[in-house]
This record gives C-alpha cells, sequence and structure tokens, in this order.
C-alpha cells in the first residue's frame, strides 16, 4: 500500500512538471519574456490586474502548490527588479511611464492581495508630481518603491510606516536596492493603544512637521479603529491643504473614516469610485481651521 501511494505521489508530481514545462514553453512565446501584461505571469496563475487564472480554465490547478509557489519566488525575484528599473528610469528621464507597467509591477511585486492596485498607484505618482514637501504614508509596500522613486526626482522626502517587523525588512531591502534609501525613511513603528483605537507608535520615528501628501493604506482593517488614528495622532504634523490619500475607499469603513474626520476636524472630502476606490481628505487650508479633537 505504502509503495502505491509513493507510485501515485511520484506520478503526480511528474504530471505537474511536464504540466509546468508545458505552461513555460506557452508562456515564452508571449511577448518579451512577459515583460507586458499576460506573458509568463500566466506561468503563475496571474494576470496582469492579479486575479487568478486557475478559474479562467488553465490547468495551472494540476501543478502541486509547492511547485507554484517556487516558481512564483523565482518569477518576482527575476521579474520585479527589471519592471521596476524601467519605471525608475523612464522617472528619471522626466518622462510618463506607461499605464501598462503598473500592472506589471503589482504582478511581479507578488503581493496582490495586499498591494495598492494600479489606479491608486497611479493617483499617488500624479500626487507626488503635482506637489512638494514631505510624504507620509501609512503602511509600506510596492507604493513605497514607486512614491519613493517620483519623490527622488521632485525633491521630496518619504516617511513610511510599518508595524510588521519582516515586511519593513522586505522593503528596505529593496530600497537600498534601488538607491532609494536616502529619500525613503522607513522607521519602525508597532502598533500600540491610543486610547479607544490603535495606531503606529510615532514617537521616536522623526516624522517631520509641514507634511503635505498623506498615502492612507493601513493599518490593516483588521486594526482596532481600523485607519481612523492618523487624524487625531499627526493632524498637528500636516500642513495646511495637505491631502490624504485614502485607498480602498468602496469600503464602507473607510467612508465612515472620513466623514468623522471631516466632522471633526474640517476640510473636504472627494471621491473616485473607480477600482478599490480613492478618497480625498484635504485638511482646512487655515492651520487655525483645524477643530479640535473631541
Amino acid at each position: 500500500m505504502l509503495q502505491r501511494s509513493r507510485k501515485v505521489c511520484a506520478a503526480k508530481s511528474d504530471s505537474g512538471i511536464r504540466k509546468l514545462r508545458a505552461v513555460w514553453t506557452q508562456a515564452r512565446g508571449f511577448q518579451a519574456w512577459g515583460l507586458c501584461p499576460g506573458g509568463l505571469g500566466s506561468l503563475f496563475g496571474r494576470s496582469s490586474n492579479g486575479r487568478s487564472l486557475v478559474s479562467h480554465g488553465t490547468h495551472m490547478s494540476l501543478i502541486p502548490w509547492r511547485i507554484r509557489n517556487y516558481c512564483n519566488k523565482l518569477y518576482q525575484g527575476w521579474m520585479f527588479p527589471r519592471v521596476f528599473r524601467r519605471f525608475l528610469s523612464t522617472i528619471q528621464a522626466g518622462k510618463v511611464p506607461d499605464p501598462s507597467v503598473y500592472s506589471q509591477l503589482v504582478v511581479a511585486w507578488g503581493n496582490v492581495s495586499f498591494s495598492a492596485d494600479t489606479r491608486y498607484l497611479q493617483f499617488c505618482v500624479s500626487q507626488v508630481q503635482a506637489g512638494s514637501g514631505p510624504i507620509l504614508e501609512c503602511g509600506s509596500g510596492l507604493s513605497t518603491l514607486v512614491v519613493a522613486a517620483v519623490a527622488s526626482v521632485r525633491g521630496r522626502e518619504l516617511y513610511s510606516l510599518e508595524h510588521h517587523a519582516g515586511w519593513r525588512e522586505k522593503v528596505q531591502r529593496e530600497l537600498d536596492r534601488f538607491g532609494l534609501n536616502t529619500v525613503a525613511h522607513l522607521p519602525s513603528t508597532p502598533l500600540v493603544s491610543h486610547g479607544d483605537f490603535d495606531w503606529y507608535d510615532v514617537a521616536q520615528a522623526n516624522i517631520p512637521a509641514g507634511l503635505t501628501l498623506v498615502i492612507c493604506d493601513a493599518p490593516p482593517h483588521s486594526t482596532r479603529g481600523g485607519r481612523s488614528g492618523l487624524m487625531p495622532v499627526m493632524r498637528k504634523s500636516l500642513a495646511p491643504g495637505c491631502r490624504v490619500l485614502m485607498d480602498d475607499g468602496i469600503r464602507q469603513g473607510e467612508k465612515e473614516i472620513v466623514r468623522k474626520w471631516q466632522a471633526d476636524f474640517g476640510g473636504t472630502v472627494t471621491e473616485d469610485m473607480t477600482g478599490k476606490g480613492i478618497l480625498v481628505y484635504k485638511v482646512p487650508e487655515g492651520v487655525s481651521g483645524l477643530k479640535p479633537v473631541g
């Protein structure tokens, strides 16, 4: 019985490897080794927008998950530096990146479930390019690298808050690799209690005053109070007219948070419900216009 089980496992493994080779061969026939959506990314079960291809009738589900995971890591390690360097060189040359590059970045980065979507990344880039002054980011990841690339050209600095030590190290390695560590600062900021909510501990983070842009994509939705702590904790560091870009704007929780900020502190709110949705909260122009908490 044991010998038969081993044979069955070996047969499944061999079948998976054969399928993997077949899909690899097919994918290599796509454009320039997958440097545009749908290329080698399809080999790893993801389309250009990050959706699983298994549900679309492909035979990826027949490939053992260990092989898929291993290939995903190989793919991301090989692909991401190439796509990002192309994005970085485009930005440094003063050109506008092709919209498709954002899809490629999301897929190559690999953290599809948590990464900002392509619309949010493009919107963040446009806001960084249009302004000046220091930028705050709540939650690090692909957006940290993308924003840092643009900030390096615009003479701006980015301060990114991250509570997860392992993830912070990963993002820091990428910033170091691309020479963006002088522009982007990634202090250790664990989540702590602030009374009615949990938020980042910024006491030792050396965040400057006069922040003109905030990219808000964290802390996680499951955090007590969600993302609501941004304004109560950081309001004194925000410049008049500072814009807060709230990702996941289609979620009711994020809408309620922004409405509460508006009620407590004044300001205005605009919406873009494309994709996952973006809520833009604008701090009142006059510092004296900020209402006190409570």
